[in-house]
């Protein structure tokens, strides 16, 4: 499976990790990475489902492909 982060490029070069959108057997989640934000309750069918409006996809962010982490994945 591949999950997706949202980054805000800001001036200067330097960008911001605004969340991450995971896929799980039960759906599409957005979990965010921003201070006073929480993780969605809900699952959706779809990843542009999960997103909130706040981040402003695609206009206000950009998303890059990352590999699900496995379990195997994380252990030595």
């Amino acid at each position: 499976m591949i999950n997706y982060q949202f980054i805000k490029d800001l001036p200067g070069g330097a960008t911001f990790r605004l969340g991450i959108a995971v896929q799980s057997s039960r759906g599409w989640r957005f979990i965010p990475n921003v201070a006073g934000r929480k993780s969605s309750n809900k699952f959706h069918p779809t990843m542009r489902g999960c997103l909130p409006r706040w981040i402003k996809y695609p206009n206000g962010c950009r998303s890059v492909a990352v590999p699900h982490r496995t379990a195997e994945a994380e252990t030595p």
